[in-house]
C-alpha cells in the first residue's frame, strides 16, 4: 500500500509499477511530459516511507509498499481557460422551445492539457455552467505524439485513451448537473473540437458513451486537414474570417502553430510544429500556468522585474514569462541577433547596466540570465543558453509558416487588417513581446484581437445553431492546405525567421 499527498489517496500495488504507473492506476495526475522516459524531469515527488527518502523521479522510481508520495498539486491554466468562454455579439442561439421538457447540451473544447466542458440550456440559449479539468491523458505524455505513439501500440491501449477522456467529460458534466440541480438525462445533444489527434482520441474505435438522454446526439467537429482540427475549424466561426473581406490572420499558439489567413478572396491554412517552449516545456525551468510560474518579466536600468501567478515564490517559468524575457532580452541587447547571451565584458562595452549585468551568471562556455535568487541564495530561477534556442526554433517555424501564406495569397504586413490570436497564449501574452520576438507580425496593436477559448466558443455556437455546424462544414472546404514541408521556399523562410 501506497499514499499519495496531499489528496491523502491509498493504493494497494498490482505487481511491478513505477510511482508514475502507480499513480495513473490511482487516478493521480502527475506530470509526465516525456512520456515517462526520463528526461523532462517534471515528474519529481517527495518520497517519505523509505530507508532514503528524498526527490524521485516518479517515472523511474520503483514503488514499494509504505511508501507516502507528496507532489506539488497542479493549477495549471485550467481556472484561467473558464474566464475565456464569451459568445460574439452578433451570434443568436437558435432556441428550441418545442420540447415540453428542458433541453440541455454540452459543448467541449478537448485541449491537449486543458478540456473544458461547457453546459447549455436550449431553450433559451443560456449558459448553465462552465468546468475546466486536467486532460487525464497527460499522464501517457504531455504532447499529442507521445500519446498517438501509445495509442497505436495495441488496441487496449487506444481503449485506456478513449476511456479516459471520455470519462472526464462525463465526470464533468455530471458535477454541472448536479451544481444546477438539472437531471443528467435532460442532456439531448454533445458538440465535441479537439484537434485531429485528441478527436481521433475521443471517438476511438467504438462510438463514445456520453452522459445524458438515451439518444443524446453526438456531434465532433470537422476538421481541416491532416494536422489542423475542428478546434481551429470551431475558432474560425467565431471570427467571420470566412467572409473573406479583410486580410485576416488567424493563429492558434501551442506546441503546434496552426494558422489560416484570407486576402484577395482566398483563404489557407497551414500548421508547423512549434514545439512545446511557449507552454513551458523544453525549457531548463519551464512549467505550465500554474502557482508560482513567473508570467511577466520586465528588464530595466534598475535589474529585473518579475510576477509570479498567485504571487507566490518563484518555482520556474510558464509560457507567457518565457517569451517576455527573451523578448526583454532582445531588446534590451543582452542576447544579440543571433539568440546568444552575451559575456559581461560585450555587455559593457553596449553600455547595459551593471545591475542587468548582474543577472548574466556564466555556466561553462556559455551563460545564463538569472530572473530570480531565493534570498538565502540556494534556488535559483535562469534562462539559458538553450531556452533561448527552443524559443528560437519555436518562433521561427511560426513565422516562416506566416510568410508562406502571405506569399500565396499575395499580402504583405503593412496590408493585415486583422491579427486574431486564440486560446490562452493570446489572452496572457504581451502583445509587445510577441512582435518583438517574430511570433506575430509587426502590426499596429490595434489590429490584434485576443479570441479567448475561440475552440470552446465555437463548439457552444455549433451546439446551440445548426446553421453554424452548416458553417463549419462549408469552411473546412473552403480553404486550401498548405503543406509546408512540400514547399522548397519553407527552409529559406525558416533560417531567416531564426534570428531575432
Amino acid at each position: 500500500m501506497i499514499t499519495f499527498l496531499p489528496e491523502k489517496i491509498e493504493y494497494e500495488l498490482n505487481g511491478e509499477e513505477t510511482i508514475l504507473q502507480a499513480a495513473t492506476s490511482a487516478g493521480i495526475r502527475i506530470s509526465a511530459d516525456c512520456a515517462g522516459t526520463g528526461v523532462c524531469g517534471k515528474c519529481k515527488v517527495k518520497v517519505t516511507g523509505v530507508d532514503e527518502p528524498g526527490f524521485y523521479l516518479a517515472c523511474c522510481t520503483k514503488a514499494s509498499d509504505g511508501m507516502v508520495i507528496e507532489r506539488a498539486l497542479e493549477i495549471n491554466d485550467v481556472a484561467r481557460k473558464k474566464k475565456l468562454v464569451d459568445l460574439p455579439a452578433w451570434f443568436r442561439p437558435e432556441q428550441d422551445e418545442s420540447s415540453q421538457i428542458p433541453r440541455y447540451g454540452i459543448s467541449v473544447d478537448i485541449g491537449t492539457t486543458t478540456v473544458v466542458v461547457m453546459l447549455w440550456n436550449l431553450s433559451n440559449g443560456r449558459m448553465e455552467g462552465v468546468k475546466a479539468v486536467t486532460n487525464p491523458q497527460g499522464n501517457y505524455g504531455a504532447d499529442v505524439i507521445s500519446r498517438q505513439t501509445f495509442a497505436g501500440a495495441k488496441s487496449e491501449n487506444r481503449r485506456i485513451m478513449q476511456m479516459l477522456i471520455v470519462d472526464a467529460i462525463n465526470e464533468a458534466a455530471v458535477e454541472l448537473c448536479k451544481d444546477n440541480n438539472i437531471p443528467v438525462e435532460y442532456i439531448t445533444r454533445y458538440v465535441v473540437v479537439g484537434n485531429t489527434i485528441m478527436s481521433r482520441l475521443f471517438r476511438g474505435e467504438e462510438p463514445p458513451v456520453l452522459a445524458g438522454a438515451d439518444n443524446a446526439d453526438v456531434y465532433i467537429g470537422p476538421g481541416i486537414a491532416g494536422h489542423i482540427g475542428s478546434d481551429i475549424t470551431a475558432g474560425l466561426i467565431t471570427t467571420n474570417i470566412m467572409e473573406k473581406k479583410e486580410n485576416h490572420l488567424f493563429i492558434d499558439i501551442g506546441t503546434n502553430g496552426e494558422m489560416v489567413l484570407t486576402g484577395n478572396g482566398k483563404a489557407c491554412a497551414c500548421s508547423t510544429a512549434a514545439g512545446p517552449a511557449f507552454e513551458g516545456g523544453a525549457v531548463a525551468q519551464g512549467m505550465r500556468a500554474a502557482e508560482g510560474a513567473i508570467e511577466k518579466v520586465q528588464l530595466s536600468e534598475e535589474g529585473v522585474i518579475i510576477e509570479t501567478i498567485s504571487d507566490a515564490e518563484p518555482a520556474g517559468i510558464c509560457g507567457s514569462g518565457i517569451i517576455d524575457a527573451v523578448a526583454e532580452l532582445v531588446k534590451i541587447g543582452i542576447v544579440d541577433k543571433g539568440g546568444r547571451i552575451l559575456d559581461t565584458g560585450e555587455l559593457r562595452s553596449r553600455n547595459v547596466s551593471e545591475k542587468l549585468i548582474s543577472h548574466v551568471s556564466p555556466n561553462g562556455p556559455i551563460n545564463d540570465f538569472v530572473l530570480y535568487e531565493s534570498p538565502d541564495g540556494k534556488r535559483r530561477v535562469c534562462i539559458t543558453q538553450k531556452d533561448i534556442r527552443e524559443v528560437q526554433l519555436a518562433k521561427a517555424a511560426i513565422e516562416a509558416g506566416i510568410k508562406i501564406m502571405m506569399k500565396e495569397l499575395g499580402i504583405v504586413t503593412e496590408n493585415l487588417d486583422r491579427v486574431s490570436v486564440a486560446g490562452a497564449f493570446g489572452s496572457y501574452i504581451r502583445t509587445d513581446s510577441a512582435v518583438i520576438l517574430g511570433i506575430l507580425p509587426d502590426v499596429p496593436k490595434s489590429k490584434i484581437y485576443s479570441l479567448g477559448n475561440s475552440a470552446g466558443i465555437g463548439a457552444s455556437m455549433m451546439l446551440l445553431s445548426e446553421n453554424m455546424m452548416k458553417a463549419a462544414e462549408t469552411a473546412v472546404n473552403d480553404i486550401m492546405h498548405i503543406e509546408l514541408a512540400d514547399r522548397s521556399d519553407f527552409q529559406e523562410e525558416y533560417l531567416m525567421a531564426m534570428m531575432f
